[in-house]
């Protein structure tokens, strides 16, 4: 019989493994107009899905992560059918970006391909977005933060317009002292 530490672990490791995507993440603001320009909500998810769960997801040597195609539509809150009509129009959107080094312009998803019998898909992200990903805050990226939940409840193109002003008053009126009248 296991002991109660060894199921708690197990479920930790569980946990690890699975696609999640955190309470609050950081938007970075090229990107979210980038993907707000050309109307792509399901693109936009996706880049949430890769910045926001960087602990869980693993590239390899050509810069490809492989998601279950079930999960990732739970995480995301699409059906199967508006993910798979939605990826050719993901790879058209470009960004530009500033950061240490400079100014540039690229595709943050650059290539998509399905794989075990359309179970997987492989996602093929540009080297610069996979450092936008995962060291978002650093470097000088300029960034808004916000609440995922709201953000993978979409499901309109429109409603993605209004979201970051949304949350950057929400995020202005946080600290600010209250005025009396």
């Amino acid at each position: 019989m296991a002991s109660p530490l060894d199921v708690i672990k197990k479920q930790k490791e569980q946990n690890k493994k699975e696609l999640y995507i955190p309470q609050t993440l950081r938007l970075a603001n090229s990107l979210f107009q980038a993907f707000i320009r050309n109307n792509n909500l399901v693109g936009l998810k996706i880049c949430l899905v890769l910045s926001g769960a960087k602990n869980v997801i693993h590239y390899d040597d050509e810069l490809q992560a492989t998601f279950d195609i079930k999960s990732l539509c739970d995480v995301m809150n699409v059906t199967r059918k508006e993910l798979s009509t939605n990826l050719k129009k993901v790879l058209k959107v470009h960004f530009t970006y500033a950061d240490d080094e400079g100014v540039g312009a690229t595709v943050p998803i650059h290539s998509y391909k399905y794989k075990s019998n359309n179970k997987q898909v492989v996602i093929g992200v540009s080297a610069p977005a996979k450092k936008l990903f995962t060291e978002l805050g650093k470097g000088g990226y300029s960034f808004s933060k916000a609440n995922a939940k709201n953000l993978m409840n979409l499901q309109h193109k429109h409603s993605l317009r209004m979201q970051l002003l949304l949350e950057q008053i929400n995020d202005f009126s946080k600290d600010v002292a209250k005025r009396r009248k």
